[in-house]
């Protein structure tokens, strides 16, 4: 038997071996994959930075160019609303008001080329926003509703003149005119020829004098007139022309911010596979650092293992040896010496054994509670069952024939809802009819009323300017209504002096209104201008000034942060190297080219290690990292003192001694504040502060100084005072 168990043991040994040494290079394998994935990483973490910098400028870009956008469409809408309202003439804006009494206004049914239209409006002159209407009577009876508003009504009818001229292109001739304002057309349009400018135009035009002569762009040469372009159409072009660079400009911003959209949607797309990628990395990165951990302990525990066995081993075979030297040396019919114990089984097979034994009492349980059910389910009486199945049917028919009485009335009252839902329609679509009719009535009797209120106001306005004459004959012109009645000629008619007085107000708005405040209002506008100027110069000013500020100060924490990252990065090195031989440890700027809004990398590599990310190293190591960091920070920008709370549980014996060396070499400069546990910190100090709590809880502070070779002070600059945190209550923390 302990043969036996010495083979057992020697393959026990062998396996956990082979076991170790597979651990082993699952764990070199792992630190492979770890160097491998990281290389990976890096290149990635530069793309993602670029990638989110150049989201950033788009969606920067972006929302500057939806400003610009608002604002042009505005600008735009606003340029619209000003063309519609230069375009509606008084004309227009009275066919509009008349609905479809007039025919329409002359120049929309004159048909011209695009070229022509200047000068077909030019040639018709005031009757191209005539509004013509089919016949005299109509034209009279809406000249007689018009109330001051100017409007010239013209009837669609007339003739063409009875003359031409060689070799010259009568405008009637390129245009086509709607078919029932023909005559009015020829009548106005006969006697008009198209030239190429206005030289040719006074030529032609001194040699016919009974015809006009227009030009392309709208210059009209007559026996008695020159006529230019309205100063209304002049201003809708520009306003059209204003119109067409707004809508160009606007259609470029779209298009760049189409562009910029789908760059910003490409530069995302990347950046959430970049993203996805770097997050793979990390988490392959690890879950390969939690495999190796738990490698490192497996092999640890195999080391274990191992150990327990190999000693075993020796005991066994160290006692197989005595046992065999004693039979050697016993003497015949002696006693034989007592056998030695029954080796234990191994560790691992114990655990098994008894984790067998629990699932065994598991499931001798789960046996009983299942027999115990079956008993249960036996118990139950089969007849009561029975019974309690008959109740149940019986009540479910019950409920099945008071359903179908429920569904019939439910079908009779949807009938009826149905029938009384028609009977509603109609009489809503009855008392629909009723107020349509009610509503015709009443807008005829308001027409009616608004009507006879016209006409009275007609026949009031009527009086008032025949008074208002009277008035202005007496006192302006010193004369009788009477004698001035009977010194008209015999064929002076109400038409001829109507188109006396046309002519008339037709000179008088070629001559325009006359502004009287005018010199005042100039006046105003220039000291406001002058103020605005003023104004504007001291804002220019300011800026200028606060952009010289504001330059200077980005100068200046350029140089002040630059000096101290130089200074920084260089003690960090020195400090890196301090506290990990042969490491080598740097500060890295991740954007160098923009220093106010640049951030920091920090690089480090302790020992003979490969890895740079702070995420794979140790505790202990990630502290000497910080502690490194921060040490440099310090003797970059010295200062009186420095207060640290527990900055070494973490470090080991070792890291512990480099950390003492550089708080002694701080210590030299300044002096170092620090709360700590640890007594190998404590004997470092000058002085020991110790806080006790007594069971009343109360804190007393003890303190204590340090036997040195040159005592000092316990408030001198230069010593490190140790601080140590409060125990619990009845216990001393110094």
């Amino acid at each position: 038997m302990q043969q036996a168990e010495q083979q057992h043991l020697a393959e026990t040994l062998q396996d956990v071996a082979v076991r170790m040494e597979a651990a082993e290079l699952r764990a070199e394998s792992r630190a492979v994959q770890i160097e491998r994935l990281d290389a990976e990483g890096t290149p990635l973490g530069e793309e993602l930075r670029t990638l989110e910098a150049r989201r950033q400028e788009l969606a920067t870009a972006g929302s500057e160019l939806e400003a610009s956008e608002q604002t042009l469409a505005a600008r735009q809408e606003a340029v619209d609303a000003r063309i519609e309202e230069a375009k509606e003439s008084p004309g227009a804006t009275f066919a509009r008001l008349r609905g479809d009494r007039p025919i329409g206004l002359l120049r929309d049914l004159i048909g011209a080329p695009e070229g022509l239209r200047r000068a077909v409006q030019a040639a018709l002159g005031p009757y191209a926003d005539a509004v013509v209407y089919g016949s005299h009577a109509e034209a009279v009876a809406e000249a007689a509703e018009d109330r001051g508003g100017g409007v010239l009504l013209a009837v669609a009818d007339g003739g063409s003149a009875h003359f031409s001229i060689p070799g010259r292109t009568c405008l009637l001739d390129l245009v086509k005119p709607d078919r029932r304002v023909r005559g009015l057309a020829g009548t106005l349009l006969a006697d008009c020829y198209l030239v190429a400018d206005t030289a040719e135009a006074a030529d032609a035009q001194a040699k016919h004098p009974h015809a006009q002569f227009v030009t392309r762009d709208g210059v009209v040469v007559g026996a008695t007139f020159v006529r230019t372009t309205a100063r209304n159409e002049a201003r809708v072009e520009k306003l059209l022309r204003e119109s067409a660079g707004l809508e160009r400009e606007l259609g470029d911003v779209r298009r760049r911010l189409r562009e910029s959209r789908h760059e910003l949607v490409q530069v995302n797309g990347r950046l959430e596979m970049v993203r996805g990628r770097l997050q793979q990395v990390d988490d392959g990165i690890t879950a390969a650092a939690e495999e190796a951990a738990d490698i490192k302990a497996e092999v640890a525990s195999l080391a274990k293992e191992k150990e327990l066995v190999g000693e075993r081993l020796r005991t066994l075979l160290g006692t197989a040896s005595r046992a065999r030297a004693e039979l050697v040396e016993e003497p015949e019919g002696a006693e034989p010496t007592a056998l030695p114990p029954r080796p234990e089984p191994p560790i691992h097979l114990r655990v098994e054994t008894e984790s067998l034994r629990r699932e065994r009492s598991r499931l001798e349980g789960a046996v009983a509670r299942m027999r115990r059910e079956v008993e249960a389910l036996r118990e139950e009486d089969p007849l009561a069952l029975r019974e309690t199945l008959r109740a149940l049917e019986a009540e479910r028919a019950a409920r099945e024939e008071r359903l179908g009485t429920a569904d019939t009335g439910l079908a009779e009252w949807a009938e009826r809802h149905h029938t009384a839902v028609n009977a509603a329609r109609e009489a809503r679509d009855r008392h629909a009819e009723t107020n349509r009719a009610w509503r015709e009535q009443a807008a005829e009797a308001e027409r009616i009323r608004e009507s006879h209120e016209d006409e009275e106001r007609g026949r009031l306005e009527l009086e008032r300017r025949i008074v208002e004459a009277e008035r202005l004959l007496r006192e302006g012109h010193k004369t009788e209504p009477a004698e001035a009645v009977e010194a008209l000629a015999e064929d002076a008619t109400v038409e001829s002096l109507q188109r006396r007085a046309d002519l008339v107000a037709r000179r008088l708005e070629m001559v325009g209104r006359v502004n009287l405040l005018a010199a005042d209002e100039l006046g105003s506008l220039r000291e406001r201008y002058q103020f605005m100027t003023r104004e504007l110069d001291d804002v220019k000013a300011a800026r200028r000034d606060l952009t010289e500020v504001i330059r200077e100060v980005d100068r200046q924490m350029i140089e002040l942060f630059s000096a101290a990252f130089e200074d920084v990065s260089r003690e960090f090195s020195s400090l890196f190297g301090t506290f990990f031989p042969g490491g080598e440890g740097r500060l890295i700027l991740e954007d160098p080219a923009d220093l106010l809004g640049t951030g920091i990398d920090i690089e480090a590599r302790p020992g003979r290690k490969r890895v740079k990310r702070l995420s794979l190293l140790s505790g202990g190591e990630r502290s000497m990292a910080a502690i490194a960091f921060l040490f440099a920070i310090f003797k970059a920008r010295p200062s009186p003192f420095y207060l640290m709370d527990e900055v070494e549980p973490a470090l080991d014996d070792v890291n512990l001694v480099r950390f003492l060396e550089a708080l002694n070499q701080l210590s030299e400069q300044s002096q170092v504040i620090i709360v700590t546990h640890q007594k190998r910190t404590m004997e470092l100090a000058d002085v020991l502060y110790g806080m006790s709590m007594s069971k009343d809880g109360t804190t007393k502070v003890v303190a204590q100084r340090l036997a040195t070779d040159d005592p000092k002070p316990a408030t001198s600059a230069g010593e490190p005072v140790i601080v140590v945190e409060p125990a619990p209550a009845g216990g001393s923390g110094a």
